[in-house]
């Protein structure tokens, strides 16, 4: 793929972004200026962008929009939920072709039909309110003078370009439309001429949008639009002579008093006509877009640095112990602090470029929530709170799947239809929260309704009826146990199935894609107030810190996430419930289990001099576990890799990493071992 296209999707991408999110923004609030204009400007670029690569079908799509969008902020038409609907239509529409794009650099032909019934819908709905396309000037005829009096043309609005950038400024735009003066007297025909007049067309509108001279666009789309049709650019190249002789009638001091307003010429929309270097250096951009393999190439050598710099103290003792040179050991010593240093400094930084907001994945929402509501007839205030916390990419991406199963579980099975609501004295409107929050070194996202919450009793009917239960195991179950069987395999509550639920795959799958990036999920529900799901994420997985313990000789890592704290228990001061050790911690009750009986391990685990056994309390969710081992060792930070091959099968293990003096060391998944 050539770096044009990719640049190409790569906007396409944002700009449909942006038309969504206004979209379902005029949705809620109809008929606000800004956001019209906004959604006009974002929808004309990108039908702009798509006509100038060749791929007529979706810029025959836009170009409808963006008539029906003009219409709409000229006051011709009002918005509506059909309106929103087709425009979202069409953005759809084109997202599909450019997943074709992207796999193979063009999109298939038998989508013509699709883009003309698109087409057509648009363009009639914009004459079904009333309204044609908005009326625009004539262009003056090839023989007349685009100047004279006669001409009858109107007098391009850039005569003020003068007083509204730099000079500077006016070289560039100068050579633009030279540029397209040039390119339109070429001398193509036919379909080559149509695919060039598209390209000019979306130039020369950035030039307008450059000073800010909004009103010759639709001078220039009607003089497009006739020479694509008649295959004469007389027209077309008059009006950029009078651009052009706008430009050069620039009064001197005109000068100073655009000095001013040199740096909002790229922030009207002008960054494709005036670049960095002609606006100067402050008009320099800020961010830069880097391909992610060249992240984690780093993130990988930065993981190989870790190793190397784990393996100086090592040396250091075998300088000293196995040599006697005990002042090289120092010196490795201190080498390995500044070393350690900036390995940590350089470790924190790229995992700060790998950073991403959960906005990436909230953003899907608003048109989510919009689109099962209304096929749900439910009305449903969606709030998303805290969209600005970052978490790694992998854990972005991993997020994503289970978060819109979530909100989708929530819309059709917990809040209710307004009939149901205002019969339970509550608000029609229900109300589903989303909100994200860093606490210490874990992302906890909460997503909250207030409908009917979940209902114990009708759980526990459904899991007997799909004989995910026993009766015996039904009588025992409390309520909060009762609620966890919706993360049971199988499972669902609905009685049909449709697009949306009932055929027993989701929760479960949920669950698993959480814990598979080493999250956790809490379920809280109250039978007719709401119910919260909570699930907490590490910020990261590129790098991990461990505790290393050792059991019968040989050693193990255990995250820290799970860790709580490491104590030491008499033997005094364990006690058998149930055929079940347990000692008091703390005024608790702390449930104990044998690593090596965990592990199959015929071995008791031993004690120190003091007759002390080593605990390390872990906790998962609201359980807290206290796991004996023969003794602990120091916390490390790793770069944990997955078990390949045969390997890959042993579920009580989360990877692999290789410590400082060549050993592997293997990472327990305690939460399958438990």
């Amino acid at each position: 793929m050539n770096e044009l296209l990719e640049q190409y999707l790569s906007e396409a991408n944002e700009l449909m972004e942006g038309i969504t999110d206004n979209l379902i923004q005029l949705d809620r609030q109809p008929g606000d200026p800004r956001i019209m204009n906004e959604l006009f400007r974002l929808v004309h670029t990108l039908k702009g962008n798509s006509g100038m690569l060749g791929f007529d079908l979706i810029a025959s799509v836009l170009h409808a929009s963006e008539d029906l969008m003009d219409a709409l902020r000229n006051g011709a038409i009002s918005p509506s939920p059909e309106f929103v609907d087709l425009l979202l239509g069409a953005m759809d529409f084109a997202t599909r072709l450019h997943k074709e794009i992207e796999q193979s650099e063009e999109y298939s032909p038998g989508h013509a039909g699709e883009s003309e019934r698109l087409t057509s819908a648009l363009r009639e709905l914009l004459h079904r309110k009333g309204e044609a396309a908005p009326s625009v000037p004539e262009a003056p005829a090839a023989g007349e003078s685009a100047e004279g009096e006669g001409s009858g043309a109107p007098a391009c609005a850039c005569e003020s370009v003068a007083h509204r950038v730099s000079p500077e400024a006016r070289d560039a735009l100068r050579q633009v439309l030279g540029a397209q003066k040039v390119a339109l007297a070429s001398g193509v025909e036919g379909d080559a001429l149509k695919r060039l007049l598209v390209r000019a067309e979306a130039v020369l509108s950035n030039c307008c949008r450059a000073v800010d001279d909004v009103e010759s666009l639709a001078e220039l789309e009607v003089l497009c639009r006739e020479a694509s049709a008649g295959g004469e650019v007389h027209g077309v190249v008059a009006w950029i002579s009078r651009m052009e002789g706008m430009l050069e009638e620039a009064p001197a001091c005109a000068d100073e008093a655009a000095s001013d307003e040199l740096m909002e010429v790229p922030r009207r929309g002008g960054a494709e006509v005036v670049n960095a270097a002609s606006a100067g250096p402050a008009a320099a951009s800020k961010s830069l877009k880097v391909d992610h393999l060249k992240i984690d190439r780093l993130m990988n050598l930065i993981g190989e640095l870790v190793v190397s710099k784990n393996a100086m103290p090592y040396l250091a003792q075998k300088a000293e112990n196995q040599f006697g040179i005990r002042e090289l050991s120092r010196e490795i010593k201190a080498q390995y602090s500044e070393i350690n240093r900036i390995a940590e400094e350089m470790q924190d930084a790229i995992m700060q470029i790998r950073m991403m907001p959960v906005s990436v994945i909230f953003q899907r929402f608003p048109r989510l929530v919009r689109d099962i509501s209304r096929r749900l007839g439910k009305e449903v205030s969606l709030v998303l709170e805290g969209e600005h916390t970052e978490a790694d990419k992998t854990i972005i991406e991993a997020l994503a799947d289970p978060l819109i199963h979530i909100v989708r579980n929530s819309l059709d099975h917990g809040l209710e239809t307004p009939e149901v609501r205002r019969l339970a004295g509550k608000a029609a409107t229900g109300t589903l929260t989303i909100r994200a929050g860093q606490e210490a070194d874990r992302v906890v996202i909460e997503i909250v309704d207030d409908g009917k919450g979940i209902d114990p009793v009708v759980i526990k009917k459904k899991a007997l009826e799909k004989g995910l239960i026993n009766p015996e195991q039904a009588e025992r179950m409390n309520d909060r146990e009762a609620i966890q069987l919706i993360f049971a395999a199988g499972f669902s509550t609905a009685d049909a199935i449709s697009d949306l639920s009932g055929r027993g795959v989701g929760m479960d799958v949920v669950r698993a894609a959480v814990e598979k990036v080493d999250g956790s999920l809490e379920l809280h529900s109250e039978v007719g107030r709401g119910t919260r799901l909570t699930i907490s994420l590490p910020l990261s997985m590129a790098v991990t810190q461990v505790i290393i313990v050792e059991s019968d000789r040989q050693i193990f890592g255990i995250p820290m996430d799970h860790v709580v704290e490491t104590v030491r228990v008499p033997r005094a001061g364990i006690r058998t419930i149930k055929q079940f050790s347990a000692t008091m911690l703390r005024g608790r009750l702390v449930p104990l289990k044998s690593l090596n009986w965990m592990l199959g391990i015929a071995r008791e685990p031993l004690t120190n001099s003091e007759d002390e056994y080593a605990v390390l309390v872990v906790r998962f969710g609201a359980e807290v576990l206290g796991v004996i081992v023969d003794e602990f060792r120091e916390t490390v930070d790793i770069i944990q890799k997955p078990l390949a091959g045969v390997l890959s099968g042993l579920g009580v293990y989360s990877g692999s990493a290789l410590m400082g003096d060549g050993s592997v060391l293997m990472v327990l998944n305690l939460r399958e071992v438990l």
